[in-house]
């Protein structure tokens, strides 16, 4: 992902809603990520089934919850 795109983020989860924390991965001096991101009040609810899981490929026919456009930093 590049700065300006936007990340799509899907939630299944029982609660109705939730606090969703983004964080970026990486070295960070030994930190091992960073929040980038928290969006409280994101709609929770039950997804779909997953399908797939035979071949190894899955595909989840999820809707999406909510998105983040990706910032510069």
């Amino acid at each position: 992902m590049s700065p300006g795109d936007t990340l799509d983020l899907y939630v299944h989860s029982v609660a109705a809603t939730v606090l969703l924390q983004v964080y970026r991965l990486g070295w960070y001096g030994g930190v091992g990520g960073r929040l980038v991101a928290a969006l409280p009040g994101i709609r929770g609810g039950i997804q779909p089934r997953c399908t797939g899981r035979t071949s190894g490929a899955v595909a989840c026919p999820w809707r999406v919850s909510t998105w983040l456009i990706v910032p510069t930093g």
